[in-house]
């Protein structure tokens, strides 16, 4: 029985016209659902921006040093603050284990099964749990394959947002319809960027020396209290009206 991407992977090359207009209009609801959260969760917050596309900045992917000691969720969470020490910088990004995976797959010539990264997931497969959306060893070497893919087509292509990929009809290995799936971020009580979520996507862009990326900010510190976006000069929004048409 086909899985949802094996079936959305035959529709994408039978039918690619009928394929790219269902992403956009399914991407249009995703937007306005992960928009309502956002305002939701950030009410009464002076600076705020109008909606969460504002949240969608380029920083260079070396800004992201450390990683935030609490998980966002990148929906349910989008524009919401936190108390407590989980701003705090205990964990490097580029001691964790998927930025390792990366290195050692595109830098040392490694096989994925011979990454630290690989053999835990594929040992928590085995153990019962589901990570990534893989429940076999079979389907996380196709998710792996799919992250090759994508390593190649940044590598080619540069770093897409998802909006270029939506709008510009960009083919995409993970099949994406979030239109704001970007690399997530959090502040710290003190402006710093703290990575979320997407792991792989900003190890590739940091093996790569890619300069320049964009990523959205979903949560942020109750003591912050400087702009809700940036505190630096070299953090700029990306800008201009949120719209699949244009």
């Amino acid at each position: 029985m086909e899985n949802i991407d094996e079936t959305l992977t035959r529709i994408r090359i039978s039918s690619p016209g009928f394929f790219f207009l269902f992403r956009k209009i399914v991407s249009r609801y995703k937007y306005h659902r992960l928009n309502f959260y956002y305002l939701k969760n950030s009410r009464g917050h002076p600076n705020r921006p109008r909606e969460v596309k504002d949240t969608v900045i380029r920083i260079d992917p070396l800004a992201i040093k450390y990683i935030s000691e609490m998980k966002f969720d990148n929906i349910w969470d989008s524009g919401l603050a936190r108390n407590g020490d989980w701003d705090i910088p205990k964990r490097k990004f580029t001691e964790s284990l998927q930025f390792k995976a990366i290195r050692d797959r595109y830098v040392n010539k490694k096989l994925w099964e011979e990454t630290e990264l690989y053999q835990a997931t594929a040992h928590e497969l085995d153990q019962g749990f589901v990570r990534w959306g893989c429940s076999t060893r079979d389907e996380l070497r196709t998710r792996y394959m799919m992250i090759d893919k994508l390593y190649e087509d940044i590598k080619i292509n540069g770093y897409k947002s998802k909006k270029e990929i939506i709008t510009e009809n960009l083919d995409d290995p993970f099949l994406h319809f979030e239109p704001l799936d970007e690399i997530t971020v959090n502040i710290g009580r003190k402006g710093d960027l703290l990575f979320n979520d997407g792991a792989h996507r900003l190890s590739i862009t940091l093996i790569l020396n890619i300069k320049e990326i964009p990523v959205r900010i979903v949560g942020r510190h109750q003591s912050w209290t400087g702009p809700w976006l940036w505190k630096k000069e070299t953090l700029r929004p990306l800008g201009g009206r949120y719209d699949l048409e244009d």
